[in-house]
This record gives C-alpha cells, structure tokens and sequence, in this order.
C-alpha cells in the first residue's frame, strides 16, 4: 500500500571484540581505542581524522595514509612495528613514523629516491656525511 512506506534509522553498533592479533595498524587503533573505552568519532577528533578514516583503518578496508600514519601512531601511545635491528630497518621505520614516501625522505637527505632505496634494501652501505645524516633522521625521530 502506498501509504504504509516506513523506514527505520538509527545508529548502527560497532563491534566491540578486541582483534584477535595485532597485525596491522588498524589492530593496533582498535585495541587502543578499546582499551580506553572510546568510540570511533572519538578517535577521529583526536588525531584529526573522518570517523570514516579510522573505522576503514580498523577494519582494514584500507590502509591508513603515509600522512596519517604519525597521529595514528601518536594516539596508541607505541609503534606498531617490528624493532629494527639493522640500520636499514631503522631507516624504513623512521620513514613510515614520519610518514614520509621515500622521495621526501630522499629530497629531505639530500639523495636521489633510487639510493635510499638501496639503503633501504640492504643493497649499499652508508658511509660519510650520508651516514651522518640518516643517523641525524633517525635520532631525531626517536625523540
């Protein structure tokens, strides 16, 4: 009947269940978030995103942006990434907690993209005043 049309509204619950493993950074949100009782547009005002950002990055519809990746890390409180233990993996740390592409890392020391790669790879040793400036990056980045 034409006259019978209803439609029902109202806020949809978000699932409560902490992830099972912490694997990628959307875990990590989700646990923290959890842990201090927070909603998801709660988490949004605090680091300065859409809701729609952090609930896409919490269930891993898609990954969260280079330039989003310091205020998401800054909200947990901790680095959701393996501890380096080589000055390569330091280098590749350092980049995504800044939330740098490797261009602007490179621009940044000074270097062409396909050298820090390399770095980055393992491929070429740092050596000199290029060693003393990604030292400087990353000593500055842990601070």
């Amino acid at each position: 009947m034409p006259f019978c049309h209803a439609r029902l509204s109202g806020l949809r619950l978000t699932s409560c269940v902490h992830p099972k493993s912490l694997n990628t950074l959307g875990d990590y949100l989700r646990e923290r978030r959890l842990d201090l009782g927070l909603l998801q547009k709660d988490v949004a005002v605090r680091i300065g995103l859409d809701q729609s950002t952090v609930r896409n990055c919490e269930s891993d519809a898609t990954t969260a942006i280079r330039q989003y990746w310091q205020p998401i890390i800054q909200f947990p409180g901790y680095e959701p990434f393996a501890a380096a233990r080589t000055l390569a993996e330091e280098l590749i740390l350092r980049r995504k907690v800044l939330g740098l592409s490797e261009k602007n890392l490179a621009k940044y020391l000074r270097v062409d993209p396909s050298t820090l790669g390399r770095w980055e790879r393992g491929e070429r040793q740092l050596a000199g005043k290029d060693f003393d400036r990604v030292r400087a990056v990353i000593a500055v980045s842990v601070s």
